[in-house]
């Protein structure tokens, strides 16, 4: 009896590990709300797009190796939806990371959406990674694609630079 509790741990225990440890799936965007989501792949992808209409109680997934929707092929890699309704009347409703209309997700993770009037944009979007636990990434700046330039990382002081009092008469 008890060598057969304990074989039947240890199988679950290791069907338990590979179950998470190789999750089929980039992401999932799962709609949870009453109506269709439109959703967008807004991580700069030169290969290709992740854009899909989702309607209710309906899942959209993608392959976390997959390049043309996951541009790091990373289940770790951090990648940007834009996440809407698709009606415009009375009002359009969105997900949003602060003030940004943008979600935060990473490749073998999932969002599930839900309605939440308390939220800016009047949708909530649960952001997990590939072991259920919360994604808190902060959005960058520019999360179009490449930066068009890199600001220096140190200010110079006000007033004369050394390269001019060198080069004054005395």
């Amino acid at each position: 009896m008890y060598k057969t509790i304990r074989v039947s741990a240890t199988l679950a225990l290791l069907f338990g590990i590979q179950a998470v440890s190789n999750p089929a799936n980039a992401f999932c965007v799962v709609n949870l709300w009453k109506d269709t989501l439109h959703v967008k792949l807004k991580t700069y992808n030169p290969l290709g797009n992740f854009h899909r209409m989702i309607k209710s109680g309906d899942k959209a997934c993608c392959e976390w190796f997959d390049r043309n929707c996951n541009p790091s092929a990373s289940r770790d890699g951090t990648i940007v939806f834009d996440i809407r309704s698709r009606n415009k009347k009375p009002r359009e409703l969105y997900c949003s990371t602060g003030l940004q209309k943008r979600v935060v997700g990473v490749g073998g993770g999932t969002i599930t959406v839900r309605e939440n009037i308390s939220k800016i944009g009047g949708l909530e979007c649960d952001s997990r990674d590939y072991l259920a636990r919360p994604v808190t990434a902060t959005l960058p700046a520019n999360s179009y694609g490449v930066p068009m330039f890199k600001l220096p990382d140190q200010v110079p002081p006000v007033g004369p630079s050394l390269h001019d009092q060198n080069a004054a008469p005395q």
